[in-house]
């Protein structure tokens, strides 16, 4: 299925004869992963709802592979970034520990498990077929993508625990990244909208990678603890702001408006 395919051979091209992965790999494959998993969405009345379940946990346990050294480069980064601010700076030998620590541990990614697990996925899509029309197809999965990040945006609004807005930036990224596969490059609507649905998913992405760092200095100062919470309040207010906007629509409506730029199917 051409819709899929683009997006296994980018993370299969990144994972030959390369031990250990480097940064920029990791990012690349989990990237790839996640408009895999959002092009699997949009597929999913047309596969069924067992297939479409199974290649899901597939992906996301591939992904899973790649958690571990993703979350402690990222974790440095995120040190790096407070570092920066100048309401930090009476932390930074508490920060700085913190970043020597991690950046002493070893994180590499199993490649040959990846492997595997992409090239069987790659393989079994490959005998997958869409109808001669796709878009009923494809409105479905819209539809469903638009009204599982509706219901995650309601729940973190109500309660915004970590769960909650981690759900809401899985579900941000999954629209953004079906409005690409849609055709984002040549139609401008579906352009604005990927671009809306990244503008939530950063800030999120930024607090969900706070909430991990947090976790890490147990019973650490304080002051430090609090000015943490003080710039994830800030980012979370911020996505939801945003995420309010992208959400304002009832599914079907978000779909029809969708109809006014029928989709090229960008790969």
């Amino acid at each position: 299925m051409d819709l899929l395919q683009a997006h296994f051979a980018h993370p299969l091209e990144a994972v030959q004869g390369r031990r250990p992965l480097d940064a920029a790999s990791v990012h690349a494959i989990r990237k790839a992963l996640k408009r895999a998993r959002a092009g699997l969405r949009l597929v999913r009345d047309a596969v069924g709802a067992h297939p479409y379940a199974e290649e899901n946990t597939r992906l996301r346990d591939a992904a899973r592979l790649l958690a571990p050294a993703r979350e402690a480069r990222v974790a440095i980064g995120t040190i790096d970034a407070l570092l920066e601010r100048r309401k930090m700076r009476e932390h930074r030998a508490t920060l700085l520990r913190l970043r020597a620590a991690l950046r002493s541990e070893k994180h590499d990614a199993p490649v040959e498990p990846l492997r595997e697990a992409l090239q069987q996925s790659a393989a079994r899509v490959s005998r997958w077929r869409l109808p001669r029309d796709p878009w009923p197809i494809l409105s479905a999965g819209v539809e469903r993508i638009y009204r599982r990040g509706r219901k995650a945006f309601a729940a973190a609004r109500a309660q915004p625990a970590d769960r909650a807005l981690h759900e809401l930036r899985k579900q941000v990224k999954y629209l953004g990244a079906a409005m690409e596969i849609l055709g984002a490059a040549q139609a401008p609507r579906l352009r604005k909208l990927a671009r809306r649905a990244d503008a939530i998913a950063e800030p999120l992405g930024a607090d969900h990678d706070l909430a991990l760092l947090r976790r890490r200095f147990g019973r650490a100062d304080r002051a430090l603890l609090e000015g943490i919470d003080r710039r994830r309040g800030k980012l979370q207010r911020k996505a939801l702001k945003k995420a309010a906007r992208l959400y304002r629509c009832k599914p079907a409506r978000f779909v029809e408006r969708l109809e006014r730029c029928p989709p090229s199917l960008s790969s």
